[in-house]
């Protein structure tokens, strides 16, 4: 599916593709089967396409599939992320948290996006997630 975008773009574009700035608009990671694929196509683009310019803007489920990897920077002023999760810590047991090796180095949503859902009812919204 993302080739076939890409053409199209290309014949839409025409002579102008070659050279052209493409931003892309995150969640590259998001349901679909084929992460690996879509990130292999993406970082292939320079590469294949030198003249263009890509942007690749970040999207909540790259952030949080980031987060979960530990690639995201220490907080700053020397806080450690566990000090960010304690507005959040009550949720914890309800929305399932990740707690596997090396949960305590990384930021609460690669936790929360790792874990699985004990209780899908909200009671403060009044409906299931």
């Amino acid at each position: 599916k993302l080739e076939r975008v890409w053409m199209n773009l290309e014949h839409e574009l025409r002579e102008s593709f070659d050279d052209s700035t493409v931003i892309f608009l995150g969640d590259y990671c998001d349901r679909g089967p084929d992460t690996a694929k879509v990130l292999d196509f993406l970082v292939s683009l320079p590469e294949r396409y030198p003249a263009q310019k890509h942007v690749f803007l970040c999207g909540n489920h790259d952030f949080a599939f980031a987060a979960f990897l530990r690639l995201l920077p220490p907080p700053p002023d020397g806080f450690s992320l566990s000090d960010t999760w304690k507005e959040y810590q009550k949720n914890e047991e309800r929305e399932g948290w990740w707690s596997g090796e090396g949960y305590e180095e990384m930021h609460i949503q690669g936790r929360r996006w790792a874990g699985n859902i004990r209780d899908r009812y909200n009671v403060k919204k009044g409906m299931d997630y």
